[in-house]
């Protein structure tokens, strides 16, 4: 009945069924094989299809990188990724004090060193992530005091403090601010 329904032959069926298999799979599974062993050795865990095509043309294997990504989505086989780093500047969920708004959202100073803006941010670099803390007078919207560190504490918020109060020495009343 499946003959019927395909439109093949008994013959051709048989034929197809007891084929040998042709030089392409053969050399596939062959690759196939390989890519396997490779993906097993230590840390080739991560490898995706470039790492294992490179790894496979140096030890003698002649493959294109697109075969080597289709036999591994066929296989199943991918490369294990770690769970992804988020950098964190801002740490909402404590029981310490709120300081009021000052501010009332009116971003803006008739003079200098009436109010300033202080803020956290990440910057990507070769080895990971460096944070930078800068003050910034709402008058002139100039950066008057920055500090970075690979570390985003409290000592770097004051390194930034302290060299605004050192360039720029504000008068009492001086309302600092996060944003």
């Amino acid at each position: 009945m499946l003959c019927r329904v395909l439109e093949v032959t008994r013959a051709a069926f048989y034929k197809w069924l007891g084929r040998k298999p042709s030089n392409t799979e053969k050399r596939q599974k062959r690759i196939v094989n390989e890519i396997k062993r490779i993906h097993t050795l230590p840390r080739h865990q991560d490898y995706g299809s470039p790492r294992i095509h490179r790894e496979l043309v140096r030890q003698g294997t002649k493959c294109s990188r697109n075969t080597v990504a289709k036999l591994m989505k066929q296989e199943g086989i991918r490369a294990r990724t770690g769970p992804r780093f988020r950098v964190m500047t801002t740490d909402s969920k404590h029981d310490l004090p709120i300081a009021p708004n000052r501010l009332g959202q009116r971003f803006t100073a008739s003079k200098p060193n009436l109010a300033w803006l202080t803020d956290f941010t990440y910057l990507p670099i070769a080895e990971g992530f460096s944070y930078l803390c800068t003050f910034q007078d709402l008058c002139s919207r100039r950066i008057v005091g920055w500090a970075a560190s690979r570390r985003i504490n409290a000592e770097l918020a004051l390194a930034a403090l302290n060299q605004a109060i050192a360039l720029r020495p504000p008068q009492p009343g001086l309302i600092v601010s996060a944003r």
